[in-house]
């Protein structure tokens, strides 16, 4: 299957409501200040609000990048019950954010200011994402995953995952000051990123299974953007 566009928000706003690009209203990446994207309408029509409307339990967790926070837009307006994760996708180029959303709660990070690399957002959002499979298994549910690795900023723990990959490359540093973190080994790190995402797919998986749901719930596996210039954003769907 083809991504509905090039780009981040409209890609997820064809796959939010399965219009082409045509036909959606949102058809690029426009930016709102200070924080978020240009929100779709309040009525439209979307895959959470069609599984809700059939009494699923509804989350996404993950970038939303369709509406700014305060917007007729936000993931609980638009038919889900539970969010976690970035509203913006501009912010979510950072994986060591000052701060990230809990439905309509700001979640500060004071620990990630001037650059500290302290709390890492994909691992909280994997985290958030299995607590709402595990409180949800005795009823129908819908998980939209939008995990953001890997992805540009090249930022990630050097854990033991980064660490089998460390030197196996040969390496040119990434360093553009006041764009993205700088990076060492940027080969090394992206592996690991997709490494981290694979384990993350794992856990899902041994997740309903231990739960004993796996016979009874779909799995897609979708990128939703592919572009040259920011790498895979992957969407799970449960």
């Amino acid at each position: 299957h083809y991504a509905g566009c090039t780009v981040s928000a409209p890609s997820r706003a064809s796959l939010m409501t399965g219009l082409h690009t045509g036909h959606t209203q949102i058809r690029g990446n426009k930016g709102v200040a200070p924080e978020g994207q240009e929100p779709m309408r309040g009525d439209t029509y979307t895959l959470a609000k069609l599984f809700k409307s059939k009494d699923y339990a509804t989350g996404i967790f993950g970038k939303w990048g369709l509406g700014y926070p305060g917007s007729a837009s936000e993931p609980n307006a638009m038919g889900f019950d539970e969010f976690y994760g970035y509203n913006c996708q501009s912010l979510a180029h950072s994986y060591y954010p000052e701060h990230l959303w809990h439905n309509h709660e700001k979640i500060e990070f004071p620990e990630n200011k001037d650059s500290g690399r302290e709390t890492y957002s994909a691992d909280l959002i994997h985290q958030q994402a299995l607590d709402f499979i595990r409180g949800n298994k005795d009823k129908p549910f819908f998980a939209m995953l939008t995990y953001t690795l890997p992805h540009a900023e090249i930022n990630l723990p050097h854990d033991s995952i980064y660490q089998i990959y460390e030197n196996r490359f040969e390496e040119t540093i990434y360093d553009r000051p006041g764009s993205y973190f700088r990076s060492e080994k940027p080969r090394a790190s992206i592996a690991a990123m997709v490494s981290r995402l694979a384990a993350s797919a794992g856990e899902l998986m041994d997740a309903l299974q231990t739960q004993g749901i796996d016979q009874n719930h779909v799995v897609f596996f979708t990128n939703a953007t592919l572009t040259t210039h920011e790498g895979v954003a992957l969407h799970v769907f449960l």
